[in-house]
């Protein structure tokens, strides 16, 4: 497809935004899909975040180890096309010099696993971060207790049309009730129903599955 690359992205990174953590297929054959199919219309607008839960001092170090992304929830057609076909991926995080992270992240293909590194720059308040290899997208710890789960929220913007993505991260493959409470408490705060939700299936393709943060 040709054409501008959709919500601010170019070349092969044009499709990640909509399906970030899902879809890393469309990425390395280097996909460019309409911006209809990414980015919502303007009246759909929501302005960011702030934290709900207070954040420590040092997030980065707190919020290192490996992570699952157990459950997502997207407006995002192209996500919303394909989520009953995604699998549970995984990300393993390494505190960085002035409160950065670096991310290592693999997503189960039907042909193999997929790997993608990404430097998140801290910008802001603690637990708030931008992605200059995924566009600058904008990630936001939204609720953690740092030791079972994580609630990120992401989004990107262009031209006053917003784009958004929220996760669950969970320590194990098994998501506890109250990191499934937390999530299903958030995601209707930025303006998504429960339709648009997927909890993710286990996958045993890539290396870091079946593997528990210590």
């Amino acid at each position: 497809m040709g054409g501008e690359p959709p919500c601010g992205l170019t070349g092969s990174q044009a499709p990640f935004f909509c399906i970030f953590s899902a879809l890393a297929s469309c990425v390395s054959l280097g996909l460019v899909m309409p911006r209809d199919l990414c980015c919502p219309s303007s009246s759909r607008i929501r302005m960011p975040l702030t934290s709900r839960a207070p954040l420590k001092h040092r997030l980065s170090e707190q919020f290192s180890g490996l992570w699952y992304v157990v459950s997502m929830v997207s407006d995002c057609k192209v996500f919303l096309g394909k989520k009953d076909h995604l699998l549970m991926s995984s990300r393993t995080i390494r505190a960085m010099p002035g409160g950065n992270l670096s991310v290592h992240m693999e997503f189960p293909r039907a042909d193999g696993c997929h790997q993608l590194d990404a430097e998140y720059l801290r910008v802001g308040s603690e637990g708030h971060f931008r992605v200059p290899a995924l566009g600058y997208l904008d990630v936001r710890v939204a609720d953690t207790d740092y030791d079972t789960f994580a609630v990120l929220y992401i989004y990107k913007e262009l031209e006053g049309a917003l784009s958004t993505m929220v996760q669950l991260y969970s320590r194990t493959q098994e998501a506890s009730p109250q990191a499934t409470k937390a999530f299903q408490d958030f995601y209707p705060t930025v303006g998504l129903p429960n339709d648009m939700m997927v909890m993710l299936p286990k996958s045993d393709v890539c290396s870091s599955a079946g593997k528990e943060a210590s």
